[in-house]
Formats: structure tokens, sequence, C-alpha cells
């Protein structure tokens, strides 16, 4: 089985039928999705999704593209409320974005740590956004988590979504703890980085995502994306490794269960 570690099921529902995306995600083994929220709006209704859907499994957290639509008074207590519903695998979608400029640098990087911390606090994973922003990102990490791996520490651990370095900024997140999210863009025919990390990073260290509704990978590019599309991304993976996709579907899945800890829903499903 398959899982899609960063699909935005909430959001596709609004235009299409959930049963409908998850029977056509079954169909390609794709069992089971992670869907992060981008505020506090959507960390409830994807509360309410995981409650009719097993398959879906629920983050909590404010994008860094959205932190202006909230009041940062309420965001991290309304997010600690949250996250102690038992359903909750991860704290994200959380991060830094200097693309789209929504929101002041400072004002970014102070809702990111609080929800880092939050995450550590509820050991829970992180599922990172970062768009030209990477450097600084890394370096909250280094300096607020610096000792993480210590004994007795809670190791902050999650996925950087979508990433957006080369293959020697992917090997040094690997080094803090982290694991590499690869999606629709590794088809892209001038995707070299992210083609290098596929084939390059160990397998250990990678997880499949599809970010549905965006980021299709070809033959779908520029259409409404699906988690039922992690088969042509696995696929893609297997051949730029020259491996089978067996050995990416059960390493990735693994690696995926080691992330959110979503062991006993696998034996379930």
């Amino acid at each position: 089985m398959f899982i899609d570690t960063h699909c935005h099921l909430d959001i596709l529902s609004k235009d299409a039928n959930p049963g409908a995306i998850l029977d056509r995600a079954t169909k390609q083994n794709i069992q089971m999705v992670v869907n992060p929220a981008v505020d506090i709006s959507s960390s409830k209704a994807i509360l309410q999704l995981a409650k009719q859907f097993s398959q879906v499994k629920p983050a909590v957290g404010v994008h860094p593209n959205d932190i202006h639509n909230q009041s940062i008074e309420e965001i991290i207590p309304s997010l600690n409320v949250l996250s102690k519903d038992p359903s909750i695998v991860a704290i994200g979608e959380i991060g830094l974005d200097y693309y789209h400029q929504n929101t002041a640098k400072e004002l970014q990087k102070r809702v990111f740590i609080e929800q880092l911390l939050l995450a550590q606090n509820s050991k829970l994973a992180v599922i990172i956004h970062s768009r030209e922003s990477l450097t600084d990102v890394i370096q909250i990490i280094q300096t607020h988590y610096p000792a993480q791996s210590m004994a007795g520490n809670v190791r902050l651990r999650g996925v950087f979504h979508a990433f957006e370095g080369n293959l020697e900024d992917a090997m040094e997140v690997v080094k803090l703890g982290f694991l590499i999210g690869i999606g629709g863009p590794v088809t892209y025919k001038n995707a070299k980085d992210k083609q290098r990390i596929a084939r390059e990073l160990p397998l250990e260290s990678i997880v499949l995502e599809t970010d549905s509704p965006f980021l299709s990978p070809v033959p779908f590019r520029g259409q409404i994306n699906e988690p039922a599309n992690i088969k042509i991304i696995a696929e893609k993976v297997a051949n730029l490794r020259e491996c089978d996709i067996k050995q990416v579907e059960t390493v990735t899945t693994m690696n995926a269960d080691r992330l959110f800890f979503i062991g006993d829903a696998l034996v379930r499903e």
C-alpha cells in the first residue's frame, strides 16, 4: 500500500465528493492520506473529514501565507486545543514563504517557531513548507532545537514538503532528522534537482506526496491533482533509482509510518 503524505482533501472536496476521491485512490492502492491544514478553520474542517473517513489522517496548523488572516493571539491557543485530538498525526502545514509576501518575515518566523514548539511538546511530527526561505527554515531549526538528539530530549521530527532545495540541501535536512517529500514535480522534464534527490538520496529519507489539488504529475500536469496519482510519482522514483516500484512502495510507507506513528492504522486498514 501507498500513503499520500500531503493531500488537501478539504480543498478538493469543495468541488468533488471526498468519498469518490478516496475510492479512486484505493483502487490505485493508496490506502491513506495525510491532510494538512492552512489555518484554524481548515484545521477544524479536516478533523471532521477524518471522523467521516478512516483513510484521512489530519494535521492542524497555520500556513505562512495565511497568518495574516488570523488573530495572532488566538493561533497557538487554538492549535493547542485542536492538537489534543487523538486523531492528529502532525502540526502542519507550517513554515516560511518569502515568495508570496503575504505576511511580514519576522511574524512568519515567530509563528513558525511557536508551532514547532507545540509539535515538540505534543510529540507530533511537523509538515514544513518553505518557498524561497529554505536557509531561514534550516537556521531556525538548528538554532531552536540544537540538541534534540540528546538523551532525554523530545526529538523534533518532520517532513520538508515540496522540497525546494538541491541534493546537498536535502542531505543537510536529513542530518537534522527530517524526511523529504517527493511529489508531482519530480516527473517534470526540467526538474533536474528534484530528480537527482529522488535518485540519490537514501530511500529511507523519502516520503511520497501529491499536494492535491496542486502540482499534478505528468501526464496530468495543469489538471486537478488527486491522491490516486501517487502511483505515477512512485513509478518515476522507481525509474530514476532503477529499482522495482514495490521497493519504493514498501520503504516510503514504512517511512511515513515512522514519521506519523500510524502503524496501528496500517494494520487496521
